[in-house]
């Protein structure tokens, strides 16, 4: 009998798609599926790769994301001044296309990206805060 439910559990993981969000080393390591790590907002991001390059060590990405309806624009990726791949941090900044500005970078450490908003309101007065979301790859 334990042979039994053995196997069963083996052919159920082994037909079951197991999710694993590729590690995060470089810039073109960010594209996938993002989304709060502790449930503290509800914005999901989904990076990816434009092809595009923006100079030496830089990286631009479409990025999608739902505020109050869906939004689509630029990530761009720099991995640092110095050019020491996975020693100098990655710095982010979005494309300012709705107002506002966003900026952020990845900490290899936590294995988490941060992004700090400054937005507008709807007169297009910018907004005295800044908004602080972490994010983590998921997929």
């Amino acid at each position: 009998m334990q042979f039994k439910q053995l196997s069963i559990t083996a052919l159920l993981l082994a037909c079951s798609p197991l999710v694993i969000a590729k590690p995060v080393a470089l810039c073109q390591d960010l594209s996938g599926i993002w989304q709060a790590p502790d449930q503290s907002h509800s914005y999901v991001m989904n990076i990816s790769p434009t092809g595009e390059v923006c100079g030496e060590n830089c990286v631009v990405f479409n990025v999608s994301y739902t505020l109050d309806k869906q939004q689509t624009n630029q990530l761009i990726c720099h991995e640092g001044q110095a050019g020491e791949s996975g020693k100098v941090p990655m710095v982010l900044s979005f494309e300012g296309k709705y107002g506002g500005h966003s900026i952020g970078t990845y900490n290899r450490e936590l294995n988490l990206l941060w992004t700090g908003v400054l937005a507008k309101d709807a007169q297009k007065n910018w907004q005295p805060n800044m908004k602080s979301y972490w994010f983590k790859k998921v997929k």
